[in-house]
């Protein structure tokens, strides 16, 4: 596949919003965003006039979107159903938020609210 990338203009299909992005514009985003896993979100919304100023494009608060984010995120901790971390008891929360944090970073917002992360 190396010699793919000498075709221009080349593009990769971001995994998280399915958009193709420039190759060489996704390149630098992985290399600065996720150089262990390669996988990150390549396609950055640009903001739009329909938002209030302080929800960013996916959804979340800018500031708190973190916060927001892994509060949303479903866990299967082997009850039968899934559980978010405010379910938790805060010494879980407090193991479990840096874990969803990192998840999160690597999975991007939007795939990081559609799967389950189990804990089992």
């Amino acid at each position: 596949m190396k010699h793919k990338a000498d075709c221009h203009p080349s593009e990769l299909l971001c995994p998280t919003t399915q958009k193709w992005v420039d190759a060489e514009v996704a390149k630098s985003i992985i290399a600065k965003e996720s150089p262990q896993h390669h996988c990150c979100t390549l396609h950055k919304a640009e903001s739009s006039s329909s938002h209030t100023g302080n929800e960013t494009e996916n959804g979340t608060v800018n500031g708190t979107g973190d916060d927001v984010l892994v509060e949303q995120i479903p866990m299967d901790v082997g009850i039968g159903q899934p559980v978010t971390l405010g379910m938790l008891h805060p010494e879980g929360q407090a193991l479990i938020r840096p874990l969803l944090l990192e998840y999160a970073k690597h999975a991007g917002p939007e795939l990081a609210r559609l799967c389950t992360v189990s804990f089992r």
